[in-house]
This record gives structure tokens, sequence and C-alpha cells, in this order.
């Protein structure tokens, strides 16, 4: 950091740019005995989501819907067992509705090399994945043999 910018001016600023880019960023602690807390998010998870801000501090376990924690955490166990950003895109029940997220996982360290924390940038990619699909499913209704594998010039 440059010694001429203050400590509190540098915290303004961070503050100032977490606050304010477009994808979802949440902080979540890995705790002893396998538990996952959701210690900060930014103002793009909560609309992303549709999750208030008491959620901060809970457990994962407590916050996603039922059947979405197994999915995370095989997730989250393979950037910690790696200790290398991890992304995947996945469909996630949140109080928005069904929504997709593609998401990168980076894990923290602490000082003795230990996964501390993982930082998680999430974009929501629902409307382009709901686009792709239509675009399949039309390809498909005007070119229907394509579509079943099956090519016109074998057709005649």
């Amino acid at each position: 950091m440059n010694p001429k910018i203050s400590s509190l001016v540098f915290l303004n600023y961070l503050t100032t740019v977490f606050d304010n880019v477009a994808d979802a960023i949440i902080l979540i602690g890995v705790e002893a005995k396998g538990a996952y807390r959701l210690l900060l998010a930014n103002h793009a998870f909560y609309a992303s989501t549709g999750h208030s801000e008491d959620i901060i501090g809970r457990e994962v376990t407590d916050i996603v819907a039922p059947g979405t924690y197994p999915g995370l955490l095989k997730h989250y166990q393979k950037a910690i067992r790696t200790k290398q950003p991890h992304e995947y895109t996945t469909w996630i029940q949140v109080p928005r509705g069904r929504r997709a997220y593609r998401i990168k996982l980076i894990p923290i360290l602490n000082t003795v090399g230990e996964v501390a924390q993982l930082a998680g940038i999430t974009r929501d990619v629902t409307d382009h994945l709901n686009m792709q699909e239509e675009l399949r499913q039309l390809r498909a209704q005007q070119y229907p043999l394509r579509a079943k594998g099956t090519d016109r010039t074998q057709a005649l």
C-alpha cells in the first residue's frame, strides 16, 4: 500500500468498490467441524438473491434452501482441499426464485497456510442460460432431423 494513503482512506476506497461492483461478493468463514458462516456480503448479493442483511453471521446451512447445501459443500471442500480458486455454474433456489449463478470461490489462507475463509464472487447468469435454452429449442424446431442426430442427406 502506498504510504501516502492512510488506512482509513484505503478502507473507504475498498468499501466503495465492494458496495458498487455489479457482481455479488460474499465472505464465508470456515469453522471447525465443517461449519461455514456468512461473514460479509455486498449490495449486489442482496439484490441478486433477495436475501436480507439479517443473514450475516448465520451458518450457510441455515440460509440456503433445503437440498441446496450438499451441492455447495462439495465446491467449498474442493476449494479448501486444493487451496486454489474454483469456478462452477449452478442453479440455486433463493428468495427471488430459482436462479443460475456462475460462482468463483477463492480460498483465503491464514498465517499457517490453512483456509480460514472463502471469498465468493457470483454472477447471476439465469437470463443468459434461459436464452441459450430457448435458442436450442428454436433450432431443434427449425431443424428437427439434425436435432435427432439424423442428417437430411442420409434420410434421402
